[in-house]
């Protein structure tokens, strides 16, 4: 994480001592980038205690989900970037939590978050290249859908009947750190297409409590839970610059 942060940090910098570099184009008061992205994030919900209750092992951690969304960067001529973004999250197929039981678990997640950053377009005699870092403030939910064929696990002191289905959520506000890198096909029009790929980690600010969804009643005999790790993306969209 501080490894993280240190390059973050580094890359700004040079962003911004390269935004006096002939480089760097003059050519748009503004600009806008709409993209669709696609990849895999390994945000999990993690409790750092060694005593754990028998609820407490349904939960687990969540580890390596796919990921959908779709995002905004507005920028301006001094390097000053807007950022937000939506994105679903889901498990690769069901996990099976509990022999015995028979239990099955589904996990969902969507998140939304708006941040600001610095970024560089540069280019040379025959392309451009679009760099841009951005540090977000974001809303999290995780969900578990838990479906029971026998026996009565427990999720914290709640007991899941046999034969029953049950969903529970989790919601976090978080911090992402994010590095984007892309390619816009600017020819000579202001609209262009634009492809990219980002690294980021998300870390959540406060710990959080589980509630049974159809009641929003709090699940007790359960640790407090927070939401980390990273995440890497692909994106296809379009872009508009205003050129002078």
């Amino acid at each position: 994480m501080n490894n993280f942060i240190f390059a973050f940090f580094t890359l700004f910098t040079t962003l911004s001592y390269g935004g006096s570099n002939d480089s760097i184009p003059k050519f748009y008061k503004l600009g806008l980038i709409l993209n669709g992205n696609i990849g895999i994030q390994n945000s999990g919900n993690y409790t750092f205690r060694t005593s754990n209750s028998q609820g407490q092992d349904l939960l687990g951690t969540v580890g390596q989900s796919g990921e959908l969304g779709l995002e905004f960067l507005f920028f301006f001529k001094n390097g000053l970037t807007i950022k937000g973004d939506i994105h679903n999250s889901r498990l690769f197929g069901t996990d099976s939590r509990g022999v015995q039981s028979q239990l099955d678990g589904n996990w969902f997640g969507s998140g939304n978050s708006i941040g600001i950053g610095y970024h560089a377009l540069l280019r040379d005699s025959s392309s451009h290249f679009f760099l841009s870092t951005n540090l977000s403030l974001g809303s999290f939910t995780s969900k578990w859908d838990f479906s029971n064929n026998d026996g009565y696990p427990k999720f914290g002191d709640f007991v899941i009947g046999p034969e029953s289905q049950e969903s529970f959520i989790s919601k976090n506000y978080y911090l992402d750190i994010n590095i984007l890198a892309g390619f816009p096909l600017i020819k000579h029009r202001s609209a262009f297409f634009n492809y990219s790929f980002s690294i980021g980690y998300r870390q959540s600010v406060h710990s959080s409590n589980w509630t049974r969804e159809v009641t929003n009643e709090r699940i007790n005999n359960l640790n407090n839970t927070l939401m980390m790790g990273w995440y890497v993306k692909f994106s296809l969209g379009i872009g508009f610059i205003s050129k002078t």
